[in-house]
């Protein structure tokens, strides 16, 4: 009865690190700070042809 539980904690532990978690959602700085860097990233880009 015993090795029945043990095992059944370590399966649950198991599943729990295999499948991934739920992304966390952004936080207000990390989106300002994603928009700075793509506006930089559009300015800094290189337009062969014009």
């Amino acid at each position: 009865m015993i090795e029945i539980l043990g095992l059944g904690i370590a399966l649950a532990f198991a599943g729990y690190l295999i499948f991934p978690r739920a992304p966390r959602p952004f936080a207000r700085d990390d989106l300002l700070y994603y928009r700075r860097l793509s506006e930089e990233m559009r300015r800094n880009e290189i337009h062969p042809f014009e």
